[in-house]
This record gives C-alpha cells, structure tokens and sequence, in this order.
C-alpha cells in the first residue's frame, strides 16, 4: 500500500529490472544503492561483490560516501568499496537470464562459490590454490561442460562422487 509512495526495495543476492519509463525506483543493498528513472538494469550484490550493469537508461550507483552516473550498455564492478571495473556490456540482458553464469577476472575461488550456488552441489578443491584469473562463460543447465571448461582453464581434473559433490585434482 505504500509503494506509490515509497518505491523502494533491498536487495540481497541478484535481480533484473524493468522500470517503467517516468518512474522513480530505489534499489538498496548492503553493498550500496542504485537510483534509477525508467531503465533496465540488473545488480548482483554478494559478499564483497557489488555489480551493477545498465541496459536501457541510466541508473545512479551510490556506494560508501561516492557516486556515479551508469549509462546504456554500461557496467561498474565495486570491490570492498573501490570500483574495480568499468566494462562495456556485450549482451541485451543478463547472463543469468541466458542461461550462463559470465565471469570477468575471477578467482578460481570465486567461480567455484558461484558454481556451487549456481548448481546447490558441493565442490572439494582444498589442494588447489591458484593465482590464475578466469574471464568467460559457462552454462547454468550442464554441470559435466561447466567443469570440463574450468578444468581446461585451470588445468585440473574432476571426478563426480554423488549428483550433489564434485571432487577437484591437479591433472
């Protein structure tokens, strides 16, 4: 009853949004907040992680004491408080809504966490540390090519012991 009023929402996690053009909307996070006028955007806030990627419009993206402007075809990556990136996009909407989880300088730690989430399967990798970074596109509908172009990348080998746990080795 007071969204008329108040329109606003928090956010934990990540979501697509379509805002009808003329029409103020407040997205807050932990993370930060993104203010937009008739756009479509998406924000992906999670652990240190705040992304936000403007499709349509602009979309003002505040975090700690800064802000920005985000313009069509636009994305910003914030890390612990400090833009980290600043990418074009390459696609009309998320990766998330294609089917495919897209990483950009990522971690092998951070592609297995969203592996996991992705997939609710468990990933044992407590031998592997590497200081290599990933950048690509995996599928959200096939978990044996998920980890065949991870492993490629990384050079490793996974074996499969359930349908929920996925064990990673050195090749």
């Amino acid at each position: 009853w007071k969204w008329n009023s108040n329109r606003s929402l928090k956010l934990e996690g990540e979501a697509f949004f379509k805002v009808a053009k003329g029409e103020t909307f407040d997205v807050t996070s932990s993370l930060g907040k993104v203010t937009v006028v008739g756009t479509q955007f998406n924000i992906k806030s999670r652990n240190h992680d705040f992304e936000v990627a403007c499709y349509e419009g602009k979309v003002k993206v505040a975090f700690g004491n800064k802000s920005i402007l985000l313009e069509k075809g636009n994305s910003v990556t914030v890390q612990n408080g400090t833009i980290t990136a600043r990418m074009p996009l390459n696609t009309e909407k998320p990766s998330w809504l294609l089917n495919e989880i897209q990483f950009n300088n990522s971690t092998l730690a951070e592609i297995i966490g969203e592996i996991q989430r992705q997939y609710g399967i468990e990933i044992e990798h407590s031998q592997i540390n590497s200081g290599h970074y990933f950048t690509g596109t995996v599928p959200t509908d096939n978990i044996d090519t998920v980890m065949t172009i991870i492993g490629k990348a990384y050079h490793l080998k996974y074996i499969e012991t359930t349908d929920k746990k996925i064990i990673l080795k050195k090749e």
